[in-house]
C-alpha cells in the first residue's frame, strides 16, 4: 500500500500582493465562514484571463466577486441568502464618483435627533436586547430609513449591523444566532457605563472608515469597465445561467449551512426583510 504524501499549501504566501485579508472593502460587512481573499485570487490569476466570466453559486459576502472585479473579469453571484442583494452594492462599489467625508458627518449629526424609531418585526426581539439599548438601536435605524436613500444612508445600515449585533446579547465570532454567558455578561457591564457614548462613538467611526474603504476602491477601479452580476435569495441549483462561464470559484455550503442563514437572521430582520415563511425559527 504506498503512502500518499501531501504539501502543506500556503496561499498567503502565493499570494503575498494580499498582506490584510480585510483590505479595501472585503471587511464592511461581516459573514461567517469567509473566503480568504488570497486563495480566490489565486484561482483567478491561475485558471482565468481578463474579460473572463466566472460564476460563485455560493457567494456568501461575495468575496469571488469583489475579487474578480478587481483582476478585471465579471463575476456572477448567487446565494440562497438575501444578505447578498444588501452587501454587494457597497462591496464592489458601482460608480466612479468618490463618496464626500463632509456629508457623511453632516448626517451623523443629525443621529440623535431622530423622531421615527424603526423595530424590526420579529417577535423575539427583545430576547436579543436590554430595553434601552433596543430603544436606542431603533431610533439610530429609523433615522438611517428616514434620510434619503443613497450610498451614504447604505454606509450608515452596514455599520448599524455591526455595532446591533455588537450592542445585543449575540455571539458574532461563530456561525449560528447564539446567546452566550460571555456575551450577556460583556452586555451588563456595558449597561454600567457610558455605553450610548460607545455606541455612537462606533457608529461615527465604522461609518467614515467605511466611506474611506470605498473611496480607496473607487481610486483602484476607476477604469474598470467589468461586470458583477448578483442574486440573493435564490436556490443557485435551480438558477438558470444566461452566458456562459469560464470558471467557477466557490466555497460549497458546510453540512451546517443552515446555520448560516439563521445567523444572518437578525441582520435581515433589521434592514427590513420579511421572510416568504409565517415561521421565525
Amino acid at each position: 500500500m504506498h503512502q500518499i504524501q501531501s504539501d502543506l499549501v500556503s496561499f498567503r504566501e502565493l499570494v503575498p500582493e494580499i498582506n490584510d485579508t480585510g483590505y479595501l472593502t472585503h471587511a464592511i460587512f461581516y459573514y461567517p465562514a469567509k473566503f480568504i481573499p488570497q486563495v480566490v485570487r489565486y484561482a483567478i490569476n491561475t485558471f482565468t484571463k481578463e474579460e473572463d466570466w466566472i460564476i460563485d453559486p455560493f457567494a456568501g459576502s461575495g468575496t469571488v466577486g469583489l475579487e474578480a472585479y478587481l483582476c478585471k473579469r465579471n463575476a456572477l453571484l448567487l446565494d440562497l441568502n438575501p444578505l447578498l442583494n444588501y452587501i454587494i452594492p457597497l462591496k464592489i462599489y458601482p460608480n466612479k464618483e468618490r463618496l464626500n467625508k463632509g456629508r457623511l458627518c453632516e448626517l451623523l449629526e443629525g443621529m440623535e435627533q431622530s423622531v421615527h424609531p424603526f423595530m424590526p418585526k420579529w417577535s423575539n426581539v427583545e430576547y436579543w436586547y436590554p430595553q434601552e439599548m433596543l430603544e436606542t438601536l431603533s431610533k439610530y435605524w429609523g433615522f438611517a430609513k428616514n434620510i434619503e436613500q443613497n450610498s451614504y444612508s447604505q454606509i450608515i445600515e452596514s455599520v448599524l449591523l455591526k455595532t446591533s449585533k455588537h450592542f445585543s446579547y449575540a455571539e458574532h465570532r461563530i456561525p449560528k444566532l447564539y446567546r452566550s454567558k460571555r456575551k450577556k455578561s460583556y452586555i451588563e457591564d456595558l449597561l454600567k457605563a457610558e455605553w450610548k457614548d460607545k455606541l455612537k462613538e462606533m457608529v461615527c467611526t465604522l461609518s467614515l472608515k467605511t466611506l474611506q474603504d470605498i473611496n480607496n476602491f473607487i481610486s483602484i477601479t476607476q477604469k474598470h469597465k467589468n461586470r458583477v452580476e448578483y442574486k440573493g435569495g435564490i436556490d443557485s441549483s435551480y438558477y438558470q445561467v444566461g452566458h456562459a462561464c469560464d470558471a467557477l470559484i466557490t466555497s460549497p455550503p458546510y453540512l451546517q449551512a443552515q446555520e448560516y442563514i439563521r445567523t444572518a437572521k437578525m441582520d435581515l430582520f433589521w434592514l427590513g426583510y420579511i421572510p416568504k415563511k409565517k415561521s421565525e425559527n
